[in-house]
């Protein structure tokens, strides 16, 4: 496609916009890289929403890698909450103050229920020790 879309793993997206390669970090989201445990199925979840539609980034900055830091809807849908909610990404509760209050609370929730349901990375915890409830 035209803006020759990349995904690095399933926090980071590149595309290019009028000549420019833009890197894209979820904003509120914290996932696995590709070589760690999970990584792999977590770079396709959003692979996977990112795929088929029109999509929009809304940001307004960079962190220091010099990465914007945005919000990736595709179809209406916002990969940020659809990365947590499937349980394919933690919501990066250390840097909560940079994401819209109402943003904050669907990822917060997302991830609460992706730990009820012991799904993605709140059922393979070996990723780290971010999920209390792991049988």
């Amino acid at each position: 496609n035209k803006f020759d879309i990349t995904v690095s793993d399933g926090d980071t997206i590149s595309f290019n916009n009028m000549g420019q390669r833009v890197r894209v970090r979820l904003l509120g989201v914290d996932a696995p890289e590709k070589a760690q445990s999970y990584g792999i199925q977590s770079r396709e979840a959003l692979k996977n929403c990112i795929a088929n539609g029109n999509g929009q980034v809304h940001y307004n900055k960079k962190d220091g890698y010099g990465r914007v830091l945005g919000i990736v809807e595709v179809n209406r849908v916002n990969c940020n909450i659809e990365q947590v909610l499937s349980g394919h990404a933690w919501f990066y509760e250390q840097y909560a103050n940079e994401v819209p209050y109402s943003m904050r609370t669907k990822l917060a929730a997302g991830q609460s229920a992706a730990r009820q349901k012991g799904i993605g990375l709140c059922c393979a915890c070996q990723c780290e020790n971010r999920c209390q409830t792991c049988m």
